[in-house]
């Protein structure tokens, strides 16, 4: 199955790395060298959060159309609807007053056709954790996908352990320690990261047409 965003997405990085002059035979010996490396970091990092956001986003829109505009309701819907009614479960207060959720598809379904507004208002919801996202960790990728019916499944191995890494590095710069590590960049290893991730998060892309299915 093909990725147009996923394509996107490398096509970018690979603009960016020739931008600031970054190959693998780059083995800095200046500063400035050190500077171009920590930024192809910060900003490959950027587009990294910005493409699994933007992944986030295609899918509540698309399942919002559907369900607004032809009274279907989607797979990604039926997890959200699912994830949203037992949201109040992890507050003691707000527990005693959550509804069981709708586990049947079909009876999900029905209760979108008779009122949507459960829905829009997880969809609104979801898209404040959008909002609030602040990188591309392990945590933050569950926080954006497992909602909307991403499972262990679908991240390929070591996916996570890598963007881990990535999110760590990348505030190891933001916050000013980049310059003071002992562990100098290269351009290989910048590089490698980013063709080590790249499968798993076109993989991410791929699985979107599923989770756009009506449910049945």
């Amino acid at each position: 199955m093909s990725s147009r965003r996923g394509r996107k997405l490398k096509w970018r990085l690979q603009e960016l790395a020739a931008n600031l002059q970054i190959t693998t035979i780059l083995v800095p010996v200046q500063q400035a060298e050190i500077d171009q490396l920590h930024a192809f970091r910060v900003l490959a990092h950027s587009e990294v959060q910005a493409y699994l956001e933007e992944i986030t986003e295609q899918v509540l829109t698309v399942t919002e159309d559907r369900a607004l505009n032809g009274q279907v309701l989607t797979h990604a819907g039926h997890h959200l609807l699912v994830s949203s009614s037992l949201i109040p479960l992890g507050n003691k207060a707000q527990a005693v007053n959550a509804k069981f959720p709708f586990y049947d598809p079909m009876a999900a379904q029905r209760s979108v056709i008779a009122d949507s507004s459960q829905l829009t208002a997880a969809i609104k919801r979801h898209r404040r954790v959008i909002k609030e996202n602040g990188g591309v960790k392990a945590g933050n990728v569950r926080m954006l996908l497992s909602p909307l019916g991403y499972r262990d499944s679908c991240f390929a191995i070591n996916l996570m352990d890598k963007l881990d890494e990535f999110g760590r590095e990348r505030g190891n710069v933001a916050h000013g320690a980049g310059a003071a590590v002992t562990n100098i960049p290269t351009g290989s290893t910048e590089l490698k990261r980013i063709t080590d991730i790249l499968p798993g998060l076109i993989r991410l892309d791929q699985y979107v047409p599923r989770l756009l299915l009506p449910v049945a």
